[in-house]
């Protein structure tokens, strides 16, 4: 089974195509999402979108729509690597939402306009818009928010970075290629990585 999700204007739709064509079937939603996310692990597509402020967890086979209520506007979202959390970013603030309990945990001030987010096994990162600082708090709670490395991305559109599966590196969509490791307090290390290409006749 192929998903694709087509984003154009204030809809979105999601097509299901199967092995028969004639079963293919268009689903327009009532919101317009900033962000979205699939979750393999619970097998749901994660959006946010403003007005109102709400996560959804949409089962693509059923088309059952389940909304959570947030705080503020969201402008990015991101998985815990058990893809059963979310991290939704908004301006000053990160609220982390359970999937399966469809409900918020916390909201946690992070001290950026969120841009983009990584969650590591231990953290989440606030990548912000265009350039400043990156930020981040342990996922398990109980410490204030910190500034962890300065941050510049020339292209006006955050992006997500990707987390590495055992949930101790970022590698970021910016750049030259480099990878940025997680210590034990959460300081992010950077290392370059060579990239090659081999030519074929």
């Amino acid at each position: 089974m192929q998903k694709r999700i087509d984003i154009a204007g204030i809809r979105l739709g999601i097509l299901l195509a199967y092995a028969l064509p004639a079963l293919a079937q268009l689903q327009t939603l009532t919101y317009r999402p900033v962000d979205s996310i699939y979750s393999t692990q619970l097998d749901r597509l994660i959006m946010v979108n403003a007005n109102p402020s709400q996560l959804h967890i949409y089962n693509p086979i059923t088309r059952a729509d389940t909304a959570v209520a947030l705080r503020y506007p969201p402008s990015a979202v991101s998985l815990s690597l058990d893809g059963l959390y979310a991290a939704v970013g908004h301006d000053q603030w990160i609220s982390w939402v359970d999937l399966r309990n469809a409900s918020v945990v916390r909201t946690i001030s992070i001290g950026n306009t969120v841009g983009a987010l990584a969650v590591t096994a231990d953290y989440i990162y606030s990548f912000p818009v265009f350039k400043g600082e990156i930020r981040y708090v342990p996922i398990a709670g109980g410490a204030s928010a910190a500034t962890v490395r300065s941050y510049a991305d020339s292209s006006g559109t955050p992006r997500r970075p990707a987390v590495a599966r055992s949930g101790t590196s970022l590698y970021p969509s910016y750049g030259s290629p480099s990878r940025l490791d997680v210590g034990s307090s959460g300081a992010l290390q950077a290392v370059s990585l060579s990239v090659s290409i081999d030519a074929h006749p």
